[in-house]
């Protein structure tokens, strides 16, 4: 069982439930793929407003709980060993360039807040529809990208890269967000 960590905006001390994230240093890639993923994941990103429009989603100020080991450990309990298996899959390939795609965006805090508040309410209706299976919402969302930067990009797109940025909002409980819990009205 994971131990409860506080999230930053930017899931930069999310939890390490695999292993060393150093890892990925370990594998010899070439720089177009790494250029690829990277603007695969600066796509990503741009897409997540013109996505949530086509889709009527708007933007708002719910303050989702941050909290990884509720929403795996209890909330996703039967989807866990598969979500957290495939997350670290993808991380000893994708981290860096998750990083690196994070630092070039160089988008200020109103603006990721904003797009968080998108991309979780599209997440939560996707997982909706999908009657509560992360799984399939997940890869419902990946393809809502895949399609939308098809569309509106020459770039060789890398699904995984976006899988792993979809993933990784989702360890930061930006994707399928913890219910929001009003413990005034429970006494």
């Amino acid at each position: 069982m994971m131990t409860k960590v506080q999230q930053s905006t930017t899931g930069d001390n999310s939890p390490t439930f695999c292993g060393d994230h150093n890892s990925y240093n370990n594998f010899t890639e070439v720089k177009e793929q790494i250029s690829n993923e990277v603007r695969t994941m600066l796509f990503v990103i741009a897409a997540i407003r013109s996505i949530a429009e086509k889709s009527n989603i708007k933007a708002d100020t719910i303050n989702y709980p941050k909290d990884i080991s509720l929403k795996l450990g209890v909330r996703f309990r039967e989807f866990e060993k598969e979500l957290t298996s495939r997350f670290c899959d993808l991380d000893a390939l994708y981290r860096g360039a998750y990083e690196e795609a994070i630092t070039t965006s160089e988008i200020d805090e109103f603006s990721y807040e904003e797009l968080c508040s998108l991309l979780s309410n599209l997440s939560l209706k996707i997982l909706s529809q999908k009657k509560n299976n992360p799984i399939e919402a997940l890869e419902e969302l990946t393809e809502f990208f895949k399609k939308e930067l098809s569309r509106s990009t020459e770039l060789t797109f890398s699904q995984q890269a976006a899988e792993y940025f979809l993933y990784k909002q989702l360890i930061v409980c930006n994707v399928f967000p913890n219910p929001k819990i009003n413990f005034d009205e429970s006494q």
